[in-house]
C-alpha cells in the first residue's frame, strides 16, 4: 500500500539574483542553504528559517552560461565551488563569511564536487581534461589524479557513506565507474551505449545500490 507524504511550503523566494540556480546545498546542521547560480555568477548562503541572505559573493566568470556547483564540508565551516570557467574553476570559501580559503585557476574546468564524509579529502570532477582528482581541503594540494578515464568525460560524483568508494557519471560513453578512494584505481565500469548523457550519480548509504540519471527521462539503480 502507498504511502502519501505531506509537504508544508516553509517559505517561498522569487529573485533575480537567483536566476538560472545551478546548485543548492544545506549545512550539515540544517540552518542554512548555499545557492549557486550561473546565470548570476554568484553564490549566496541564506538562511533556512526565512530565505534571508547572509552574504552572496560574485564569482569571477566570464561564461554567461557558467554551471557552478556548491558543496558544504561535514564539520560544516567550508564550501566547495566548482565552476566551468577557468577563473574560477575550483575554490573553498569559508561559510561563515564568503572569504576565499584558496582557489585553483590552472585547472581547465570542475563540474563535481564532493566531500569525503570524515571531511580530510574533496574529490573533483574535471569534464574537459577527463579527469577525477581527490585534494586535500586544507590547501588544494592534489593526492591523487584518474587521468582519462579511458576517454569518458566525468560529468558527477558521489562519495560513498563510508568513504571508501567513489561514482563518476561520464557523457558521451554514457557510462558509470566506481573507484577506489584511496588512490583513485577503477574498481568496475559499466558502459550503457543506449542511454544519452549520464547526468547524475549517487551511492546508496549501504553501498549495495548507485542511482544514475541520464537525459532520457530515466532513472536506473544499479
Amino acid at each position: 500500500m502507498e504511502k502519501s507524504v505531506i509537504l508544508n511550503l516553509v517559505w517561498k523566494e522569487c529573485k533575480d539574483d537567483w536566476i538560472g540556480v545551478s546548485g543548492v546545498d544545506f549545512s550539515p546542521d540544517g540552518k542554512y542553504l548555499a545557492i549557486a547560480c550561473y546565470y548570476k555568477h554568484t553564490v549566496e548562503l541564506v538562511s533556512t528559517r526565512d530565505g534571508s541572505r547572509i552574504w552572496r559573493r560574485t564569482l569571477r566568470s566570464s561564461l554567461y552560461a557558467d554551471p557552478c556547483v556548491v558543496a558544504y564540508s561535514p564539520d560544516g565551516r567550508y564550501l566547495a565551488i566548482a565552476s566551468e570557467d577557468r577563473k574560477d574553476a575550483l575554490q573553498l570559501l569559508r561559510a561563515e563569511d564568503g572569504n576565499t580559503v584558496w582557489s585553483i585557476d590552472d585547472y581547465e574546468d570542475a563540474l563535481d564536487v564532493a566531500f569525503s564524509p570524515d571531511g580530510r579529502y574533496l574529490a573533483v570532477a574535471h569534464f574537459y581534461d577527463r579527469t577525477v582528482r581527490l585534494l586535500s581541503p586544507l590547501n588544494g594540494s592534489e593526492v591523487w589524479e584518474a587521468k582519462d578515464l579511458d576517454g569518458a568525460w566525468p560529468y558527477s560524483i558521489d562519495y560513498s557513506a563510508d568513504g571508501k568508494y567513489i561514482a563518476v557519471a561520464t557523457m558521451y560513453n554514457n557510462g558509470v565507474e566506481l573507484l577506489d578512494a584511496e588512490d583513485g584505481s577503477r574498481i568496475w565500469r559499466v558502459d550503457r551505449p543506449y542511454e544519452h548523457y549520464t547526468y547524475s550519480v549517487a551511492i546508496s548509504l549501504d553501498n549495495k545500490y548507485l542511482a544514475v540519471v541520464s537525459s532520457r527521462n530515466r532513472i536506473n539503480i544499479l
